[in-house]
């Protein structure tokens, strides 16, 4: 039997692991090469002219456009980066004496008046560029956020207040970046429509199920496929909440006219998936049998627990674990379990993105909610980590939490049900399950560790 306070940290190392794992510097140099003047990037191959621009949004491009710039060296002009307040003062500060001009916004990852002017900063300077100019856009998770450019007549505050209401009724990442897009001035492929330059290259870390380009950041170098905001909002019901002008934005449909000479390339270089492998990697090196399930868990965090609690029930059965598997709504890896028949304990890694839906005005973010209900059903001796790789978990300064059945306290519930999971963690429980990252550098949705054992 492993003790409980071991686990803990154990889950911490692997989860830590993992983060670095997503490293946007080791995907940029995996990703990008350069021999003398000519840039390569998958099969793709520019030639480098002292005409290079770059622009980046989101809570991963200061690291991005860290490793990019060097590379670049020379042929390198300038660029605009849009970047969360409380980002690496001295990495920022390095950005700028190399022609980056670096801003911070979008505090508590809510678009505001920082953010817009960066946007409006970004788009100023690709729509000067000239065709045979180099413009490279880096994208990762939070970018919505880093880059809020509403349409004529819409205000930030419109938008906001649109994506606040279809946050609280559950809508899924997905379904906001739909409707994202329609109100932006530079979303769904309008930054790269705008653009002077006919070579686009989009280099994207996914911190969104299955990599959909169109929806990282709400693709603002990416045409949006032909799905419905209005059909969002009604999906919610949500009509009779929403402004006049928003309503008819969402109604209007407009085209992207996109030049016929233009080329646009559009990358990910990194995903939930990697930063998985990467803590299976590290379980097994701490001398631990493991199980990737998936990449892809969504929905509301109390699905995400009944699924949990039916893996805890059976996983000592093998053939039933192998059942349940191939059984769940979640889209899952094939699962060998003949490998894992004679474990004595078990860590089950996931990733994904589940949401929350708002029942009161506490203080906390999916993760922290997520484990302290998967803490309610653990039987004695299992623990559970759940935690974001950007290193914040809602409007919260931590990831997420590590807890197992001790976290369980009588006052609990009242806690949950006004969703205030990080003031119990913080007040009942102390901060000791807390896990606290600070900003990573990196975004690439949430992990999942599930310690079981006989």
């Amino acid at each position: 039997m492993v003790e409980v306070s071991t686990v803990r940290e154990i889950l911490r190392k692997i989860f830590m692991h993992a983060v670095k794992a997503a490293s946007p510097q080791k995907l940029i140099q995996q990703a990008v090469h350069r021999h003398l003047n000519y840039l390569t990037v998958q099969d793709r191959q520019y030639v480098l002219k002292n005409n290079v621009y770059l622009v980046g949004f989101g809570k991963a491009v200061l690291q991005m456009a860290a490793a990019t710039v060097p590379i670049l060296s020379d042929h390198f002009q300038r660029g605009v980066l849009s970047v969360p307040i409380g980002s690496n003062p001295e990495l920022i500060q390095q950005l700028r004496g190399q022609n980056l001009d670096v801003r911070e916004g979008a505090e508590n990852n809510l678009p505001d008046a920082a953010a817009q002017e960066t946007a409006l900063k970004i788009k100023n300077l690709v729509t000067q560029l000239k065709p045979e100019d180099l413009l490279i856009v880096l994208v990762s998770g939070g970018g919505s956020a880093l880059l809020p450019l509403p349409k004529e007549d819409v205000t930030l505050e419109d938008k906001l207040d649109t994506i606040r209401k279809l946050t609280q009724a559950g809508a899924t990442i997905s379904e906001l970046n739909v409707v994202r897009t329609n109100l932006s001035a530079l979303k769904g492929g309008r930054l790269a429509a705008l653009s002077g330059s006919n070579n686009v290259l989009s280099l994207i870390l996914s911190d969104i199920i299955g990599d959909p380009v169109h929806l990282i950041a709400s693709g603002p170098t990416v045409p949006p496929l032909p799905c419905s905001a209005l059909e969002v909002v009604s999906k919610y019901g949500l009509l009779d909440t929403l402004s006049e002008k928003i309503l008819k934005c969402i109604k209007e449909e407009d085209k992207l006219i996109f030049s016929i000479d233009k080329k646009i390339h559009n990358l990910v270089i990194g995903n939930n998936l990697k930063a998985l492998e990467a803590a299976a990697s590290k379980a097994e090196e701490l001398g631990f049998a493991s199980v990737i399930l998936t990449d892809s868990l969504s929905g509301e965090v109390r699905k995400i627990c009944s699924f949990y609690e039916q893996l805890c029930q059976v996983w000592s059965v093998l053939t039933d674990v192998d059942k349940l598997l191939n059984s769940s709504q979640f889209p899952s890896f094939h699962v060998n379990c003949d490998s894992i028949e004679d474990a004595r304990c078990m860590i089950y890694i996931s990733g994904g993105e589940p949401t929350v839906s708002l029942h009161g005005k506490g203080k906390g973010g999916r993760n922290q909610e997520l484990a302290l209900r998967v803490a309610k059903i653990l039987p004695m001796g299992c623990v559970f980590l759940s935690a974001g790789t950007d290193g914040i978990d809602g409007p919260t300064d931590v990831a997420g939490a590590v807890c197992d059945p001790s976290s369980v306290l009588p006052s609990l519930d009242s806690y949950l049900e006004i969703n205030d999971s990080h003031s119990y963690l913080e007040l009942k429980l102390e901060k000791r399950d807390f896990i606290f990252t600070g900003h990573t550098g990196t975004n690439v949705m949430d992990i999942h560790l599930l310690f079981v054992q006989k």
